[in-house]
């Protein structure tokens, strides 16, 4: 069966590759933005999009470093990504578009809805970062980020250990192995391993090791959100050890026009977990804070 992941188009935005996939017809825009690591557009929307699509128009695209959005030179951290979308935007020839993100790519959006907020029309953020001030084990974590060579060597070891991937990825998703699409899911992820080793990339995105300072996080936007102007959906996995929940909670509280779902049987990756339940949920939200929107 065809996806909207069978053909795509690919662009240069701010002179890097980046590859688009659109499905739907009518509707306002919604750009779909994927996490980190081993994530691409078809591994975390693919369950997604089909929900979206006979309403909206959906575009996902490949993060940068990411599925087709390669070779990328230089440092892609969080002003990197304020610039990135900036300039997607315009090239699209959008106004306003609706953003849904999971992980850093609600870490992106979120961060890019409170620098830009007349270009987001609504915002979905899903397991977020960016929210959190500390996280467990930060001095450490920090530390390992900058050994010399240890970021390249851990793509290394992922590309050539489809086993531990596997069993990585079987452990962190609730249904494991029963998850519907699961081989489809290690396979990109294996191919993602791939593609990151033979391009020479760090294991962790530069969002991700930009977000980590040594005793505190460098930006968490908690303190910033009452500026948040677009209608907000904060959605955490009642599983997730990823993300802190009250750091969401917080997140709510702290956003004006804000909705806050926990989907308490889902992990991290609330798209492969519950996707039935995470789609409804945003198709809920959007017809309740969208009016007509017949931006190109």
């Amino acid at each position: 069966m065809s996806t909207m992941f069978d053909t795509y188009t690919d662009l240069t935005i701010l002179g890097g590759p980046v590859r688009l996939y659109r499905a739907g017809d009518t509707g306002p825009p919604v750009l779909l933005l994927h996490g980190a690591m081993l994530d691409t557009a078809q591994g975390v929307w693919h369950e997604i999009v089909p929900q979206l699509a006979p309403d909206h128009r959906v575009y996902a695209i490949d993060m940068p470093r990411h599925g087709g959005s390669r070779p990328w030179t230089g440092k892609l951290g969080d002003a990197f990504y304020s610039r990135f979308l900036l300039e997607l935007l315009d090239h699209l020839g959008w106004e306003r578009t609706v953003l849904m993100g999971l992980s850093m790519g609600a870490g992106v959006a979120h961060r890019f809805a409170l620098a830009h907020p007349h270009r987001v029309s609504a915002l979905v953020a899903i397991e977020p970062g960016g929210v959190e001030s500390r996280y467990p084990f930060q001095l450490p974590i920090w530390a390992a980020q900058r050994i010399p060579g240890f970021m390249r060597l851990c793509t290394w070891l992922l590309a050539r250990t489809p086993g531990y991937l596997r069993s990585s990825m079987e452990g962190s998703l609730t249904d494991g192995a029963d998850t519907p699409g699961f081989e489809r899911i290690i396979a990109l992820a294996m191919e993602e391993a791939r593609a990151k080793d033979r391009h020479g990339e760090k294991a962790l995105d530069d969002w991700q090791i930009d977000w980590f300072g040594p005793f505190e996080m460098r930006f968490h936007s908690i303190p910033e959100l009452h500026r948040l102007t677009a209608p907000t959906l904060w959605v955490a996995g009642g599983l997730s050890r990823s993300i802190d929940k009250e750091a969401i909670a917080a997140a709510h509280a702290a956003t004006p026009d804000s909705r806050m779902l926990t989907i308490a049987d889902a992990g991290h990756i609330v798209a492969y977990d519950r996707p039935a339940q995470l789609g409804a949920a945003m198709r809920e939200f959007l017809a309740e804070v969208l009016v007509s929107d017949d931006t190109p």
